[in-house]
């Protein structure tokens, strides 16, 4: 799990070149996220265009265990960014969320 500002969000080109192109891939707002949610194809990144909202991550290498191992509070213009692979939470009742999952 990556936290950072959008304007930095170059910076990580490294951990995923799609990142390059972001922009060509869909948009989704405001999806709810119940539980922990595991993605091995893609790589994640969630923005908080309005309000605020809380991101988890758990075992990355134990699948089998739901335990969350950290918890960041993102504000407007944060994000967050989940490699393949790295189970996710988010809690976004506060905020206005845009979703991208680069694949």
């Amino acid at each position: 799990m990556v936290k950072d500002k959008l304007e930095n969000l170059g910076k990580y080109i490294a951990l995923d070149e799609r990142i390059k192109s972001i922009n060509s891939f869909r948009v989704e707002k405001n999806r709810e996220y119940t539980g922990f949610s595991v993605d091995k194809e893609a790589t994640n990144i969630f923005v908080v265009v309005r309000g605020k909202a809380n991101a988890a991550t758990g075992w990355r290498d134990n699948r089998e265990n739901r335990e969350v191992t950290g918890v960041i509070t993102l504000d407007e213009g944060d994000f967050v960014l989940y490699l393949p692979g790295e189970p996710f939470a988010l809690n976004t009742v506060e905020g206005t969320i845009e979703h991208r999952r680069l694949k």
